[in-house]
């Protein structure tokens, strides 16, 4: 019968990464002696001799040893393994990419890369939780972002949605109230709020093209209504022509053309209206007789009975046939005729 072995060691360490060891074996008479290094922590580098008699005057070894112990795991060897971590980042608004800003850690678990012009970004990163901050400048908003890149999958792919930020989302609100009031001709209106936008982001380029487009509608509309306007005045359309430049003026209540064209055809409108009511009455005229108003008969007879009673028979006479002119069935009339031609006749005897 065997009795169990027994094993015995003895580490001396003289210096931080170098120690001195002895290893015995019972019931056999194997015993190592040697020397090992730790160039890593939890390696070692052991080189010895076996020998099986340790007297001084018997010592005999039977052959060297040499061997490495590894105490650590593989991934604190060689490091875990790393994830190919591609992603891309749209616009949650419109679904389009976005095509630059960076994506950092919070952890500076990794330096800051640059977004593609298609809106991706490649990573290799060890598994574990990491906070990406996702960067794209002034028009959105920062995301800050906790993600986790799980263990066993050689590649990730992740998709990232950022909003507009409050900034952007103004301007482009002024942006399109510009665009509303061009196509109904709101220059000036238009402008301000184009302005506006320009305020909060001077480097837009649509907004510097939006507000050209602006300035040169505007000047277009004005040269088409004074050409219109000018068309009517040589027609003698004046009311026309003043319509068109008014409506110059309400675009631009300081252009001076305009101002001088409203003065002109108004003086042109009045002179046109005199000259109109005087053929009127000229037409008046011509179409009906001058009517004479009725002399008052009351009075006529009281002047024909004067004249008559002071004997001017002649002038009474003829004050009596105006009467009967105006109203040939007067007996009064009548009667102080007869009695004047009586006396007339008598008066020729």
């Amino acid at each position: 019968m065997k009795l169990p072995g027994l094993y015995m060691s003895v580490e001396v360490q003289p210096l931080e990464k170098l120690k001195l060891f002895w290893e015995g074996f019972y019931p056999s008479q194997k015993r190592n002696l040697g020397i090992s290094y730790s160039p890593l922590d939890g390696i070692e580098i052991a080189m010895g001799v076996k020998y099986a008699d340790y007297t001084p005057e018997k010592f005999t070894a039977d052959h060297a040893i040499f061997a490495i112990r590894v105490s650590r795991s593989l991934e604190a060897l060689f490091g875990p393994k790393y994830i190919i971590v591609t992603g891309r980042i749209y616009n949650v608004e419109t679904g389009e990419p976005i095509t630059s800003g960076t994506v950092s850690s919070q952890e500076d678990a990794f330096k800051p890369i640059p977004v593609s012009m298609d809106g991706s970004f490649l990573l290799k990163l060890k598994p574990g939780y990491y906070t990406f901050i996702i960067d794209a400048g002034k028009k959105y908003e920062k995301l800050v972002k906790l993600i986790e890149i799980p263990e066993g999958k050689g590649k990730l792919a992740l998709d990232i949605k950022i909003k507009y930020s409050r900034e952007y989302k103004t301007y482009l609100n002024h942006i399109e109230k510009a665009k509303k009031f061009l196509e109904k001709e709101y220059f000036d209106p238009a402008l301000r709020e184009v302005e506006n936008a320009i305020k909060i982001f001077p480097d837009e380029v649509e907004a510097q093209d939006l507000k050209d487009r602006i300035v040169e509608a505007k000047k277009r509309k004005i040269a088409e209504l004074k050409a219109k306007a000018t068309i009517s005045e040589r027609n003698k359309d004046y009311e026309e022509a003043l319509k068109y430049y008014k409506a110059v003026l309400k675009i631009n209540p300081t252009d001076k053309e305009a101002k001088e064209g409203v003065d002109r055809v108004n003086i042109l409108i009045l002179e046109a209206k005199k000259k109109a009511e005087l053929e009127k009455e000229k037409r008046l005229r011509k179409k009906k007789p001058v009517r004479r108003a009725k002399p008052d008969i009351s009075k006529l007879l009281s002047r024909g009975k004067r004249l008559f009673f002071e004997g001017k028979y002649k002038e009474a006479k003829s004050v009596f046939l105006q009467v009967l002119r105006v109203d040939p069935a007067n007996r009064e009339a009548k009667f102080y005729l007869d009695k004047i031609n009586t006396y007339l006749r008598a008066l020729e005897k």
